[in-house]
């Protein structure tokens, strides 16, 4: 694609979605395009991107068309343990004793992807709340992705979408069918889902049900706007907030600058953003100046610095692996010499020294269940500083990043532990569930395929850390279904371009 052309989708596409697209991988983006004008009713670019520009029907309904492929549509039950936790022990009762007289409560899930969100507030609030059908309860989940949207509404998930939660919480409210599970009819009657877009619809808005609300969760979606479009968007939820409602965000995700009327409350190491009443905004802003500036709690979401932020392993370390896909290892469904030889290097000699590293990776972990990856990174690096070849630190980075919203960083981590422990299935999954949300098939296809020469060589009842609950076999089916969708989607798009 010509580079001014394919700038100028880059802008539209901020312009109408908010989304930032990484301009650094035109090629990616170039093939989507391409994908849509061989299904759509133009032949050309040019053409395409004056469809996407217009107002008409035609231009609406291509812009759904399109949605699916611009947006990560992967997510999980209960994602980020310690926010749950924080809104099961303290924000959801507090939101329900405050609402209990007049029995009405609405909370909305912007950016709901496949409905994981939604649902496990569902779940949660049938626990705390027995009669949940004695109120006007809303629980809305919305998304740019419509497909992910008719995807959530069926209430199937595979296993993987459980992947850390706990099996008594998955078999209290789901039932298994073959290899899928279903959501209990008393869950999926509790949410409902509609379209939605965050920056080309206006909200609060009374026709729509967007308004009044008590909590919103938006997670893991400010990592795709540029400061300007997330100012906008919070100060929105702002004005859809109740007074005294809240705002749930991803880590990281806001600079101070976003917060117009609303106040930071920190518990137990977890930030939420509360609405303050017009009348109380004076007072907490001169309140406000006194204590500890709110940089300190945050970091701003800026690409550039989340950026910098993120940078896990130096010169010493990173620059010595190669990590492209064409030198990955080959996998081995058994660890082999040369995996075996590498774990033995993976890990300090001396018992001190190992006391350490265990140490500094519990620390890590612990920080990051938390959702305080900057210490958490920085646990990270210490480990890899005694034990330079152990993939462990290295792995739970690149969930930090992918949590955060680097891909990138993600995947290039990711490369260094298959480099590092050829036989490390999570980090073959994971390599593989992101390509294929980034519609990189060829590598998504074989990352999958190699994890799955891995788990056909393991007893079917092995667990799998990190996974929770998870055994071989489990995750051996659920590459297999990944491989068919992938197959299948290839399929199609051949026939496309046939």
């Amino acid at each position: 694609m010509e580079e001014q052309l394919f700038k100028n989708f880059v802008d539209l596409v901020r312009e109408r979605t908010g989304l930032c697209l990484d301009q650094g991988n035109p090629e990616v983006f170039s093939s989507k395009i391409l994908a849509r004008i061989r299904s759509s009713c133009v032949s050309t670019e040019e053409d395409y991107f004056r469809l996407l520009a217009g107002t008409t029907a035609a231009s609406r309904l291509e812009w759904e068309k399109l949605a699916p492929l611009l947006t990560i549509g992967e997510s999980y039950f209960f994602r980020i343990r310690a926010q749950f936790e924080l809104l099961r022990d303290h924000i959801l009762p507090e939101l329900i004793n405050r609402r209990r007289a007049q029995r009405r409560l609405r909370i909305w899930s912007a950016g709901c992807s496949s409905g994981e969100e939604p649902y496990s507030i569902a779940m949660l609030l049938s626990e705390l709340l027995p009669d949940a059908d004695r109120w006007d309860l809303l629980i809305l989940g919305t998304d740019l992705n419509g497909e992910a949207l008719e995807k959530a509404a069926t209430g199937v998930f595979s296993r993987w979408s459980f992947r850390m939660v706990d099996a008594a919480q998955q078999q209290r409210h789901f039932v298994q069918k073959k290899e899928s599970w279903t959501l209990s009819e008393k869950i999926r009657d509790m949410v409902s889902f509609r379209r939605h877009n965050l920056v080309g619809e206006l909200f609060p808005d009374n026709s729509s049900g967007l308004h009044h609300m008590d909590l919103i969760l938006c997670r893991n979606v400010f990592i795709y706007f540029e400061e300007k479009t997330v100012n906008q968007v919070v100060e929105r939820f702002g004005d859809t907030l109740n007074d005294d409602g809240y705002l749930l965000t991803g880590h990281c995700e806001l600079s101070p600058r976003a917060l117009v009327g609303l106040s930071v409350k920190t518990i137990n190491d977890q930030i939420i953003f509360q609405k303050i009443s017009p009348g109380a905004r004076m007072v907490a802003a001169a309140a406000a100046q006194k204590k500890a500036p709110l940089r300190s709690l945050l970091r701003p979401a800026t690409h550039a610095e989340a950026r910098s932020e993120k940078t896990v392993t130096g010169k010493k370390n990173s620059d010595n692996y190669r990590t492209d896909s064409n030198n990955i290892p080959p996998a081995t469904g058994r660890a082999g010499n040369q995996s075996s030889m590498r774990q033995s290097l993976a890990r300090p000699e001396a018992t001190e020294g190992t006391d350490q590293y265990r140490a500094h990776l519990t620390s890590a972990q612990a920080y990051a269940d938390r959702g305080a990856y900057a210490p958490a990174l920085r646990s990270c690096e210490q480990a890899i500083e005694l034990a330079p070849m152990a993939p462990e630190p290295l792995f739970l980075c690149a969930q930090i990043c992918e949590a955060t919203g680097d891909n990138s960083e993600a995947k290039n981590l990711l490369k260094k532990v298959i480099y590092l422990e050829p036989a490390y299935v999570a980090a073959y999954l994971e390599l593989g569930t992101l390509c294929a949300t980034e519609q990189d098939t060829k590598l998504a296809q074989k990352m999958l395929a190699a994890a799955g020469e891995i788990l056909s060589g393991l007893p079917p009842e092995s667990p799998m850390p990190p996974y929770l609950d998870m055994t071989a076999g489990e995750l051996l089916q659920h590459a297999k279904i990944l491989l068919s969708d992938l197959e299948q989607q290839l399929t199609s798009r051949n026939g496309i371009y046939g």
